[in-house]
């Protein structure tokens, strides 16, 4: 059997967002295991997904954002006027302006990005983004006292 992977998007009464992945071994059972979660939770399971990964070979770099709860989000346009958000985990200083928590799009990887981004992705009714609308860098990190 082909593994296959699972992605759990949570939404909270407060606009809170968690996302959460398993491995899957039976399919079938999903709808099953979707009801059972919901019924377990005050949150609302937004989106449920299924597919064969993409696996990684690469290995995490250590830099001024070495940690996932360091965020750029970067926000993107469809023609209808919804927007569609990219969340870059970890992100490199060199991405954001001088002195800057905002996202440089002249910096050529994020240029890159963006490209990749236009025509690629969409919102859920299907609407392919058409431009890239702005970015910032955010942080997900608890303060520990």
């Amino acid at each position: 059997m082909t593994n296959v992977r699972l992605i759990d998007e949570w939404l909270d009464q407060a606009g809170g967002f968690i996302r959460a992945a398993s491995w899957v071994f039976a399919p079938a059972g999903l709808a099953t295991y979707e009801a059972a979660i919901q019924a377990c939770s005050n949150g609302v399971l937004q989106f449920s997904t299924n597919g064969i990964p993409t696996i990684s070979t690469a290995s995490p770099a250590v830099g001024q954002y070495d940690l996932v709860q360091d965020l750029a989000v970067l926000i993107f346009a469809t023609v209808p006027g919804s927007t569609v958000r990219v969340t870059i985990p970890a992100p490199q200083a060199s991405i954001f302006g001088p002195s800057s928590n905002v996202v440089d799009p002249a910096n050529p990887t994020v240029a890159a990005l963006i490209t990749a981004v236009i025509g690629t992705l969409g919102d859920a009714a299907g609407n392919a983004v058409t431009a890239y609308v702005s970015g910032i860098k955010v942080s997900r990190r608890a303060e520990q006292t």
